[in-house]
Order: structure tokens, then sequence, then C-alpha cells
């Protein structure tokens, strides 16, 4: 064992050498003991010398002995050499091994640190790009909305333009119209004064205009029952329907004169404000009601873009009619709801079907077509107007739209009439 812990500690070249020289002793001892097994068997062949070859045989085996015992101390020499040898070459590469492990571990834990730190580097400069992006869109939803609103008060701007100037159309048309009955009637009478001045002066057919019917009537009778002839009586009475038509369509052209006058004032009025209306600025009811036709001008209240119930149930219509290809559901006859619905005005379908027409707050407020008074699910169509326009002489059939809240559509084309 000390033998072998010595052997152990010396190098490996040694051992090596140590491990050839024990071999070699082995390889000769094998020759001689094949040398001497060849004489032991030419000695026991010679059976004429059986004496001389058993001592020789006796010698043989007493100097075998010896050689088999080194021979067998050798081979457990050079196994322990071996053992040894295998021992330490196994500690030297296992040695080497781990320092080569070691190395590579850390050569690996390198690697992985430089490739960590180049993509922290890249996380941090695609976190920097998306921020400016996020900055940048923020930026750009910021202008998105900017521009929404300045689209949206054009929008209202050109609703109430586009209201003004029907209205202004409907008054030039009932303008012409009033000039041209004017005209007719100045030439009726035209006519009629033309037989008049013939017969007398203008004083004379007044006062004929103003005797009463009835006393041409009574001298009708009387110069009847008398036996007179009546031909002056008829002239006379013929003469006062004449004044007095005259009169009537004096009057007349004098109140069509004061309508034409008042249209044109109105004309005047919308077309100043029409010039003078800032955008987002509240339509009085008086304008709202005259671009509507007329209806209750005087009672409708002023809108209140925050609660617009009270101003669109003052212009709601008794009935609507419905007209449409794009959505043939919401086709037909509507009416209007006694209680209404969220605060508004709210129609029904005649019929049993369950279709209704009201105005929600959803996307900040609209009118919608829903298959029920909530407004707020699954809806038939719904108008892209601003929540304050009224139904149905404002809302315009080309601003509705099949989609779903929050979706974009095809759009649909819907005529909302008063009924």
């Amino acid at each position: 064992a000390a033998q072998g812990a010595d052997m152990g500690a010396t190098p490996v070249s040694d051992l090596e050498a140590a491990c050839k020289d024990a071999k070699k002793r082995l390889r000769a001892a094998e020759a001689q003991w094949r040398m001497e097994q060849a004489s032991l068997i030419a000695a026991k062949a010679n059976l004429l010398s059986l004496r001389a070859a058993q001592e020789r045989a006796s010698q043989a085996q007493q100097k075998t002995s010896p050689l088999i015992d080194e021979l067998r101390r050798v081979a457990a020499e050079v196994s322990e050499v071996c053992d040894s040898t295998a021992k330490a070459a196994a500690a030297v590469a296992a040695k080497e091994g781990a320092d080569e492990m070691a190395k590579a571990a850390s050569a690996m834990r390198e690697q992985r640190l430089d490739s960590a730190c180049k993509h922290l580097s890249e996380a941090r400069s695609r976190m920097a790009s998306l921020t400016e992006e996020r900055s940048s869109a923020e930026a750009a939803r910021e202008e998105a909305k900017a521009k929404l609103a300045v689209l949206e008060q054009q929008r209202a701007e050109a609703q109430r333009r586009a209201a003004f100037e029907e209205a202004a159309r409907v008054a030039e048309a009932d303008a012409e119209r009033l000039q041209k009955e004017a005209l007719e009637l100045e030439a009726e009478i035209a006519m009629l004064q033309a037989p008049a001045e013939k017969e007398g002066s203008g004083a004379e057919l007044a006062a004929a205009g103003a005797a009463p019917v009835a006393d041409g009537e009574e001298a009708k009778d009387e110069k009847s029952s008398a036996g007179e002839p009546q031909a002056p009586a008829v002239a006379a009475g013929a003469d006062g329907q004449e004044a007095k038509c005259l009169s009537v369509l004096k009057q007349r052209v004098d109140e069509l004169q004061q309508a034409c006058e008042d249209e044109a004032n109105a004309i005047a009025e919308l077309e100043a404000r029409c010039a003078t209306a800032a955008p987002g600025a509240a339509v009085t009811s008086a304008a709202k009601a005259k671009a509507a036709g007329g209806e209750g001008g005087t009672d409708v209240p002023a809108l209140d873009l925050a609660k617009p119930g009270a101003f669109l149930a003052a212009r709601a219509a008794q009935r609507l009619f419905v007209s449409t290809e794009d959505a043939p559901d919401v086709a037909g006859e509507y009416r209007l709801l006694p209680a209404g619905a969220n605060g508004c005005p709210a129609y029904k379908a005649s019929g049993p079907r369950p279709t209704f027409l009201l105005w929600t707050a959803s996307e900040g407020g609209c009118w919608v077509f829903s298959p029920d008074l909530d407004g707020t699910g699954a809806v038939f169509a719904r108008s892209l107007q601003l929540a304050w326009t009224a139904l149905p002489d404002e809302i315009m059939a080309g601003s509705w739209t099949r989609a779903a809240w929050g979706e974009r559509g095809t759009r649909a084309r819907i005529a909302v009439l008063r009924g």
C-alpha cells in the first residue's frame, strides 16, 4: 500500500516506465518458464534418465516455484501500477475536465451576460421608440379630436345654414307667390275699374258701393209692384256689387302686400342670422320653428344642449312616416308615445311589430331604430347627426347607418316625414 501510495505520487511517465519494466520482466519470466517447462517435458520423455529427470524436475520445480511467485508478485505489482495509473489518469482527466467545464461555464455566463445586455439595450431602445410613438399617437389623437370638434361645429353650422337657406327659399317662394297673386288682383281691379270709369266718377262708384244691397232689393220690389221697369235698379245693384268687390280686392291686395313685406323681413332676418351665426351657438326656438315650417314658433322652448328633451318634445310630430329601401325592417308608420323614453320623444311602429324610434344618450346622443325602449343594445339603424337634431324637420335621409355601436358600416338612406 505504501509502495502504491508512493507510486501514485510519482509522475505518469515514471509509472508508465515501471509498467513497461514489469511487463518486460513478466515476458522474461514467461519465456524462462516455457524453457523450464520444455526441459521438464524432455526430462519426462527421457525414461532412461528418470532419476536425472526427476532430479532435474525437482530442481526445475524448485527453480520454477520462485519464478511463479515472482511472476505472481510482478502481476500484482503491474495490476496495482495499472490501477494507480488509471486512478491518476482519471484524477488528472477529471481535474482537466473540471477546469474546462469551469471555463466553458464562465464563457457561457459571459455570453449570456453579453446577450442579456444586448437584449436590455434593444428593449430600452424599443421602449423609447414606443414611448415616442405613443406620444406622437396621443398628439395625433388630440389633433384628431380637435379636428373632429371643428368638423362637428362646421357640421352644425352647415345644418343651421341649410335650415336657414331652406326657410329663406320657402319664404322667397311664398313671396313670389304672393307677388304673383297681387299682380293678378291688380289686373282684376284694373279690369273692374275700366267700365266704372266710363259710367261715372269714382265718388259716385263709392256712393253706390256704400248703398246697402237690401235697399236695392226693396226698390226692385217696389218698382216691380208699381209696374215700373227694373233695368235701372239692376244696374244700381250691379254697381254696388262692383264697388264692394273693389273694396274687398283692395283690402286683399293690402293684406298680400303686408304679407310680402313680412316675408321679405323674415328673409332678411334669416340671411342676417345665417351670416352672423357662430359655430356651436345655440339656435333660437323661433328660427328653428321657422325652419320647421312655422309649427309652434312662439311655444318652442330654447335649446339646452345638455338636456334637449323639452326642445325635441316641442318639435315632435304626432305621427311619422318612414320610407327606406336600405333598412326595410324600419319602414312604415310611427306614432308618438305619450310617456316618451330617456326624457325625450319616442315613437312606436304601427301594428304588432316591436320597432321603436327614440333618442338615446349613447355616443353623445342620437336617434335610433331599436327593438326596445332602451336603445343601448342591438339597433336596426342609428343616425350620425347631432344629439339635438329634431324629428322630422332637421334629420337628413343620408345620415343613417346600420352599423352596431362602436363599429363602422354601410350608410343607409332613411327618409323620415311628418304625418
